[in-house]
């Protein structure tokens, strides 16, 4: 590992929705893959753009200036804003004594913390250009301007031009589109008739203009020209990296992601499930969810003893599916989520609620938790996130699991279904268990449709109020 200290929070009062104080931590690097990786998610208009704000405003030069919108009026119209560094340095921005939009910056982080560089979600490309070269300063510059923070991020022309004339560059910068695609895109810069420049790119034999380039590849050289240079220690913010990249594509820039947070440290704000990496939390990358609470935005994350929990999954080779590509939703998701035992009580639990015209008025977790003996640890996912309605629905023979269950999580809800399993299963029948569902699993069974409704209607009503 590099010698180098890292950010390690920010604390956020009075900014946009933000009228308490809270503090985002962020991952910092120890060599593994995704350990520098911090993952911030929540719906729209949380405050997840806040926090990119803020970041460009302790990294701007001079003390930037807060318009009246952006106060917020429930911390008095002043804005406070406060970096820290592993090392104990610190960067502050506030409002001046006077109020207003004007603030002073004080303090300084220890030498050697990261330069930050926010990679912002709109992002454009023009198809033709003058020539101008940009090196890694100047581009960081030129994009640190809080009020334009809304308006589009260029300036990847003159990244390009950088890089072509440099052999070593281009190289390095090449080796690293590799990484996503394979083999890596043709390009040159050309120049027209008229005058002006523009990326030509080769693919299979045939050449086109910047105007051809897809908006995929486009994300994809903003992504990589934000990285390729980096340095260790390093904070390279990307707002919404998923923008019109296939899954695929997707997959593959998580993986580069990960890898280059080995040594530096990756903040993402994102909208796609693609991008969570299990393995990756449990080794320290950091998951924040921000959520609109009474009109003010707040912060949520993962304790260690559930990323302890999460390591333990990991472990569980029968079980995949716990962790697997639907479970990643579990960031996602608004409220209401209901927790069910196995892949086989996700499968028939809508049979049974079809057999008794009934609807169950929340969001299913995945392909189940792996087990009754394991809802705990979801919930505990759940609870560190923040969600406010969560509730576990359990076979009749794991009901004893209930009471431990409430008094871990008294805000949440744990019942039985009246049944020991939900579907038909001839070998558990011997065993004298009993199924929710008959031969066919399609019906109930009679003996269980009055208790089983009231079961649904009791889970209703807590999701409801």
């Amino acid at each position: 590992m590099t010698d180098c200290s890292y950010i390690q929070s920010l604390k956020i009062k009075g900014y946009r929705g933000f009228s308490e104080g809270k503090i985002i931590s962020f991952a910092s690097p120890n060599g593994e893959p995704g350990s520098g990786l911090t993952v911030v998610v929540g719906a729209n208009n949380s405050g997840k753009t806040t926090i990119i704000e803020s970041l460009m405003a302790v990294s701007q030069k001079q003390s930037p200036t807060f318009s009246e919108g952006k106060r917020n009026k429930g911390a008095e119209n002043r804005v406070r804003l406060e970096l820290t560094d592993s090392e104990g340095g610190e960067v502050i921005v506030e409002t001046v004594e006077s109020g207003g939009s004007e603030t002073q910056k004080t303090g300084t982080t220890k030498p050697g913390t990261s330069d930050i560089f926010v990679l912002k979600s709109r992002r454009i490309f023009s198809p033709f250009f003058g020539k101008n070269s940009l090196d890694r300063g100047q581009h960081i510059n030129s994009h640190q301007n809080l009020e334009s923070n809304r308006s589009a991020q260029q300036g990847l022309e003159g990244r390009i031009f950088a890089i072509n004339k440099d052999p070593v560059k281009r190289a390095n910068f090449t080796s690293e589109i590799a990484k996503i695609i394979d083999p890596p895109p043709d390009w040159t810069i050309e120049q027209s008739d008229q005058g002006q420049y523009y990326l030509k790119y080769m693919d299979s034999g045939f050449s086109h203009n910047s105007d051809g380039v897809g908006e995929g590849i486009i994300s994809l050289l903003f992504i990589v020209d934000a990285l390729y240079d980096s340095k260790p220690g390093d904070l390279i913010v990307i707002d919404e990296p998923e923008l019109s990249l296939h899954p695929q594509l997707q997959n593959r820039i998580r993986d580069y992601l990960l890898e280059k947070s080995r040594d530096r440290q990756i903040a993402i704000s994102t909208h796609s499930p693609k991008f969570i990496d299990w393995a990756a939390i449990a080794k320290g990358a950091e998951i924040i969810r921000i959520v609109k609470e009474s009109g003010q935005s707040s912060v949520y994350s993962l304790s260690r003893p559930t990323r302890n929990k999460i390591s333990a999954l990991l472990s569980d080779l029968n079980n995949p599916h716990i962790l697997g590509t639907d479970a990643n939703e579990i960031f996602f998701l608004y409220d209401s989520i209901v927790l069910l035992e196995g892949q086989e009580d996700v499968m028939y639990l809508p049979k049974a609620l079809e057999s008794l015209e009934k609807r169950l008025n929340a969001e299913i977790y995945g392909w189940g938790v792996g087990g009754a003996d394991k809802m705990e640890i979801i919930a505990s996912i759940l609870k560190d996130l923040g969600y406010k309605k969560v509730a576990g629905l359990l076979d009749n023979d794991k009901s004893s699991s209930i009471p431990n269950l409430q008094r871990q999580f008294p805000e949440y809800k744990f019942v039985a279904q009246p049944a020991d399993d939900i579907r038909n299963n001839p070998r558990r029948q011997k065993k004298g268990k009993t199924t929710l569902l008959l031969k066919k699993n399609i019906d109930v069974d009679p003996r269980f449709v009055d208790e089983m409704k009231s079961t649904i209607d009791e889970l209703n009503y807590y999701f409801d109020n």
